[in-house]
């Protein structure tokens, strides 16, 4: 399960994390660890990747994939 979080400033602009081990950008957050609530691991992931402590807010999206179509479903916060 994955989280993450969206980051958009006074100009409408969002923030995207290039990360280093993959091709693509994508919202800063990450994997979900064993007995982490989805919100706890965006901050968490948030704090890790970019060195900065923010408070959690509201739930945007939910984006679930059923089981058979992909390894693992997801869930993803926004």
């Amino acid at each position: 399960m994955g989280a993450g979080l969206l980051f958009v400033d006074e100009l409408g602009r969002v923030l995207l994390v290039e990360p280093t081990y993959k091709d693509h950008w994508e919202l800063p957050g990450g994997v979900v660890e064993g007995g982490e609530s989805p919100g706890a691991a965006a901050v968490r992931e948030v704090r890790e990747e970019l060195g900065l402590d923010v408070p959690l807010g509201q739930l945007l999206v939910v984006d679930w994939v059923p089981p058979g179509l992909y390894p693992d479903a997801g869930l993803r916060r926004w």
